[in-house]
């Protein structure tokens, strides 16, 4: 069954008996995955999937999509949060008062500076090492006060 399949791929089959209104907020989120994952699109549009999730259930969903374009399945995703597109990789589009600030691959997009223009704050953009993977790097940009 496509439902069954599709909560076993967002891991959540051990709850689907569980009604959908004694859910946590990530949960319901990784369901609302689910749901669309029964629907077998070849592309799935995501409007801030992580809007009001803790941390650890943001890790959780962003996983998840991020697994599924491994796999290869379009995602195109919005955020307002930076992070969450470095982490990605990709192609990304800043966008500020309904108008394209940078359009292109992540790297190039997400810089400090147009990330200054986009959020009017002082911005600093690194990276760290990252423990998944050796070879791996965790990109990270960081707003902060420039007093």
């Amino acid at each position: 069954m496509l439902a069954d399949a599709a909560l076993e791929r967002v891991g959540l089959s051990h709850l689907k008996e569980r009604p959908y209104t004694r859910l946590s907020g990530g949960e319901r989120q990784l369901v609302l995955l689910a749901r669309i994952l029964a629907q077998e699109p070849e592309v799935i549009l995501l409007d801030e999937p992580t809007a009001h999730l803790d941390v650890r259930n943001q890790v959780l969903t962003l996983g998840i999509v991020r697994a599924l374009a491994d796999d290869g399945m379009t995602m195109i995703m919005t955020t307002h949060d930076p992070n969450h597109a470095l982490w990605f990789g990709g192609r990304a589009a800043l966008m500020k008062g309904g108008r394209f600030i940078a359009v292109g691959r992540t790297a190039d997009v997400m810089t400090e500076k147009t990330l200054r223009e986009t959020y009017d704050v002082d911005v600093a953009v690194f990276s760290i090492p990252s423990h998944a993977a050796a070879e791996s790097k965790l990109w990270t940009a960081w707003l902060h006060d420039p007093d």
